[in-house]
């Protein structure tokens, strides 16, 4: 189940993956390897999309027939200035391409409202669509970014711009991805597993929502200590289960009240230890149906029934984030409504490539193949 395609029903997109551009898809995706692998230093620049919204801009775009992208970041204290976005970026831009990264704030202040990200591409869109009328652009979307990238690609006043949509470690239901996050334990069409989960997905999600949960609205203190405590980890790049922030968290632990320290530590243990597993699934549920109620947008990937272009996913094989089930959870439930591709891959994790030993020979040949489909999505229009 690494691999497929799944066909759905008669769509307005055709797959246009397969049709030759101006350069070989094949030497776009040798170009993105090989500035992936030795990635060059260098500064985008950042331009005014209008509607109150910036952007970082890589490649060229006085070409007027370069193929263009719109790449949205996720929850991260970096934005656009992620490490592994930055190097995503400028590969891309190394294909020829010009890249726009749009900045959302809210999400760099780890709040999981996904409007502004909504609102990001379709400003994005807007400025594509001023200055190459006819271009039709690719839609990349990261981790959290993922559905909302889907879900912009769908709204009437993008659908004439953007060409496909390419996922990067998305998921597709809520309430089994915060589970995870919580127990580490995953199971989809009868594959059951259990890593270790990255504590940075409960950190965000419990400071966002945990609070809303009914008979916790004084819960605002452990909210304002998990929050902290994620910002502090995006700021020093530190994976998140360092013990390095255990002092941390005892310092912020001081700052809650003593009825609710149990409750912090419940999300922020020791890193030697995990959450107690019991009180895991109990709270897990409550979370998700908190999350659903503030910010319905989270989950469901309501297209209001409008067809979508072509969308490729991939995930990492090891992502201790969002486990690599949740795309083919994705992928699911965009049966009937476009034509998805999915590819689950041990080349790389949630946000940066596996670095043990030498890379797998057949997963490579088939992450390079569908990275050739995905280089064909973008279509700068009609000659002028």
């Amino acid at each position: 189940m690494d691999n497929g395609n799944l066909d759905g029903r008669t769509r307005p997109w055709p797959d246009r993956s397969t049709e030759r551009p101006l350069i070989s898809p094949s030497i776009r995706a040798a170009r993105y390897l090989r500035r992936w692998a030795r990635p060059l230093p260098g500064v985008p620049d950042e331009i005014d999309l209008g509607q109150g919204q910036t952007a970082d801009a890589y490649g060229d775009w006085s070409r007027r027939r370069a193929p263009a992208w719109i790449v949205l970041h996720g929850v991260t204290v970096a934005g656009g200035a992620h490490p592994s976005l930055v190097r995503f970026a400028g590969a891309l831009a190394d294909t020829g391409a010009t890249v726009l990264v749009p900045q959302v704030d809210s999400w760099r202040a780890l709040d999981l409202d996904p409007s502004p990200g909504h609102r990001a591409i379709s400003a994005a869109v807007d400025y594509i669509r001023t200055i190459r009328p006819d271009a039709r652009c690719g839609l990349v979307g990261f981790s959290f970014g993922c559905q909302p990238a889907i879900m912009a690609a769908s709204a009437p006043a993008n659908r004439e711009t953007v060409a496909g949509v390419v996922g990067f470690g998305g998921y597709g239901d809520l309430e089994s991805t915060i589970l995870f996050g919580l127990t580490g334990e995953y199971e989809y069409g009868g594959t059951v597993g259990r890593i270790r989960p990255d504590p940075y997905g409960r950190w965000i999600v419990a400071a966002n929502y945990l609070a809303r949960i009914p008979g916790l609205e004084d819960a605002e203190d452990v909210c304002d200590a998990l929050r902290s405590l994620a910002t502090l980890a995006g700021q020093r790049r530190i994976m998140s289960w360092d013990p390095a922030h255990d002092p941390v968290k005892d310092e912020l632990e001081e700052r809650i009240h003593r009825d609710r320290r149990g409750l912090f530590r419940l999300f922020a243990p020791p890193a030697d230890q995990e959450p107690d597993q019991s009180e895991a699934r109990v709270i897990a549920p409550k979370l998700a149906e908190a999350a659903r109620r503030t910010h319905p947008l989270l989950e469901g990937l309501d297209t209001d029934g409008l067809s979508l272009p072509p969308v490729h996913l991939f995930h990492g094989r090891h992502d201790q984030l969002i486990p690599w089930v949740e795309t083919l959870r994705l992928a699911e439930g965009l049966e009937g409504r476009c034509t998805v591709r999915k590819t689950v891959t041990g080349l790389f994790a949630h946000s940066q490539e596996e670095r043990s030993g030498l890379p797998n020979l057949p997963e490579f040949l088939r992450f390079y193949l569908e990275l050739r489909r995905v280089l064909a999505i973008p279509h700068p229009g009609r000659m002028s």
